[in-house]
């Protein structure tokens, strides 16, 4: 048995090529019975989960590397000064590597710089903004 465009009800937008269906999309009108609950809880109690914390350990389980401490947020600060240089020479039209590297030569090394080059980035895209 065939069935064709006029006895469905359908809400497709394709086209039928030689009485052909491409593509069929169906609406029910039949009505459907809500969903029963079959599961109750008498207490609330049963719907909560209880975690106790037993004990803790402040000690790391790995070593910490005091060169890596510049990478911490907390210890990346661009002083005044920097902060001076940065916008004079983003106004001078100097990138921020070579504006960057000229801080390191300065300081004698990336070690001594007490910010990131992404620090200076991100520093400069806020003066940009403003």
């Amino acid at each position: 048995m065939s069935t064709t465009k006029e006895d469905m009800s359908d809400k497709s937008d394709e086209e039928y090529e030689d009485g052909q269906e491409i593509q069929k999309n169906l609406d029910c009108n039949g009505t459907i019975e809500a969903p029963e609950v079959r599961m109750r809880f008498d207490s609330l109690e049963n719907l909560f989960l209880k975690c106790k914390i037993n004990s803790i350990v402040l000690e790391h389980n790995h070593d910490l590397s005091s060169q890596k401490s510049r990478f911490y947020s907390c210890n990346t600060e661009i002083s005044k000064g920097a902060q001076r240089r940065l916008e004079l020479n983003d106004q001078a039209g100097i990138g921020v590597a070579k504006n960057f590297q000229s801080f390191v030569v300065e300081a004698d090394g990336h070690d001594n710089v007490p910010f990131l080059k992404k620090d200076c980035r991100n520093y400069i895209d806020k003066i940009r903004k403003l």
